[in-house]
């Protein structure tokens, strides 16, 4: 049986899946979630970005701790921005920034004191006797923010950088990455400092990223979390990371947990930077893919590349979940399905693998698939280039296509195609295509929420018509939202925990017919009748 199952689009916080006070607390997580600081304000961007699941975030630009931003000149301190990032409302984890964004399109200050820094090559730079102020820098930004992250990056892509933007040679950076670790330990002992992300594979050779990696790892520099960056055709990710792998291998880091902190591709087939095929399907398919097969070899978090759009299209433009106007895209709706649907895995592994190729225009014909434990039950991923199929020996399958077949009121909703299948014999053959589903068994002691008209059975809106009082009675309410004919949202709620039931006040709601979605699934429909004066307050 075939169905349309709408999108949640609701501000979603994502629970923490580890314990321990020194582990992650996501999975995913987005980079450079916001834009400018003159189109909308940080909140405006963070409700919509998390709206998608987002449950961490980094580099905020305007508004992260860098340097140059919150100390602009000796003791004279600016949080404004900054506080308005990291002291979020949306449960939001951000991986803060000490240092400017270094690359190559850092501006003059880089690792300098802000108040020293000029642009006189080997004049200009971080020296030794500016421990005092750096000190005094971490210590404050560090400390203020810690009961809202853990998790800090000293600097961005710091191999890319030419003093005075970085430091003169490898042990220099080694020495002030190092320096730097045990400042911020000593600013606050449960601190996780972020290696510095080594440059994507977009522009220069991953070559040259690996050379200066296995340099720096030879220099005994500390860190707590390896992190890289990974722009290449989705099918070339495996190799890379392996590459990554086994330089920590190498130096006895095997150990280390590694994230991927930049990844993605864009919607627009004109982006310099992007694989060539990239369009809307395919950068909602990336979303999964790329997270999928990066967890699946061990992967520890996958932050996409970026939330909100770009205006250029030559080069960073169609990266964002969202368009430069802030209407969501595909991928937007793809990204929230996958931290609602994947990410709370127990373990993941990759059970088959395509062609894996470092060629950026040719690969990954084969079949893929990733397998998902949630305590008892399995779920998979799987999709394939060149149209192959793959079978399991399962009874019953629901299926979820994870590129949206349509996106309706602007973007604000998407519609998922979800096919059962009630198989016969002891196995099922699934044909393929390069745009992934999500196949997930149905057991008689399954959780009923996998499948849609099995939840919706156990949902009651009543009375229905209604004049006064909703009640509407679920196993468990998490996120609610009613819309009416014209498709224009009425009421949404989030539960911080499941409700099994919620009242909802409709004296004042125009009669009409309105639609119910219960935690991402459209369950009811339900007629509000107040024609009659005296039914009013």
């Amino acid at each position: 049986m075939k169905k349309l199952t709408f999108a949640c689009l609701f501000c979603v916080v994502f629970v923490g899946l580890c314990a321990e006070s020194s582990a992650q607390t996501f999975r995913t997580g987005v980079n450079m979630p916001l834009f400018n600081p003159d189109e909308r304000t940080v909140h405006q961007y963070l409700a919509l970005m998390a709206q998608a699941g987002m449950p961490a975030a980094r580099q905020f630009k305007y508004a992260d701790a860098y340097w140059k931003q919150v100390e602009p000149a000796d003791d004279a301190w600016n949080f404004v921005f900054s506080d308005s990032a990291f002291f979020n409302p949306y449960g939001v984890v951000p991986v803060g920034g000490l240092f400017s964004m270094l690359g190559p399109n850092d501006t003059l200050v880089g690792l300098q004191a802000p108040w020293k820094a000029c642009g006189q090559p080997f004049t200009c730079y971080w020296k030794p006797e500016d421990s005092l102020e750096t000190i005094d820098y971490i210590r404050t930004v560090v400390q203020r923010y810690a009961s809202t992250t853990r998790y800090w990056e000293i600097a961005n892509e710091m191999e890319s950088a030419l003093p005075p933007r970085g430091l003169r040679n490898i042990f220099e950076q080694s020495r002030f990455l190092n320096y730097c670790y045990r400042w911020i330990k000593d600013a606050d002992p449960n601190a996780v400092v972020v290696f510095p992300g080594i440059l994507g594979t977009y522009g220069y050779p991953m070559s040259q990223s690996f050379h200066w990696l296995r340099e720096m790892m030879g220099a005994q520099t500390r860190f707590d979390v390896m992190n890289f960056h990974d722009y290449n055709a989705w099918w070339t990710l495996c190799a890379h990371y392996d590459s990554v792998k086994n330089i920590l291998n190498e130096r006895g880091l095997g150990h280390k947990p590694i994230w991927v902190t930049e990844t993605g591709v864009s919607s627009s087939g004109v982006s310099s930077v992007s694989p060539g095929y990239s369009s809307p399907d395919e950068q909602a398919a990336d979303v999964w893919r790329r997270t999928a097969l990066l967890w699946g070899k061990g992967a520890q978090a996958v932050f996409w590349h970026s939330g909100w759009g770009s205006p250029d299209l030559n080069e960073w433009g169609g990266f964002g979940l969202v368009t430069v106007d802030g209407k969501k895209k595909k991928s937007f709706h793809a990204f929230q399905l996958l931290n609602e649907k994947a990410a709370a895995f127990d373990s993941v592994k990759i059970t088959s693998l395509g062609n894996v190729s470092d060629d950026n225009e040719n690969g990954g014909n084969g079949v893929w698939v990733v397998e998902f434990t949630f305590g008892n039950d399995k779920k998979w991923l799987m999709w394939s280039p060149d149209g192959q199929s793959y079978t399991l020996n399962k009874g019953r399958l629901a299926v979820t296509r994870v590129v949206p077949a349509e996106l309706y009121h602007d973007g604000d909703s998407a519609v998922f195609v979800s096919d059962t299948f009630d198989v016969s014999g002891e196995s099922y053959t699934l044909a393929l295509t390069s745009l992934p589903v999500w196949v997930e068994e149905i057991r008689k002691d399954s959780v009923v929420s996998v499948m849609p008209e099995l939840f919706a059975s156990a949902v009651r809106v009543f009375p229905n018509p209604v004049s006064q009082t909703l009640r509407i009675e679920g196993a468990a309410i998490r996120r609610l939202r009613i819309w009416d004919a014209t498709g224009k949202t009425v009421c949404q709620k989030h539960f911080w925990n499941s409700h099994l039931h919620t009242e909802i006040d409709v004296r004042d709601w125009p009669s009409g017919t309105y639609a119910v979605e219960i935690n991402g699934r459209t369950q009811k429909t339900f007629v509000v009748v107040n024609d009659d004066v005296s039914q009013k307050r």
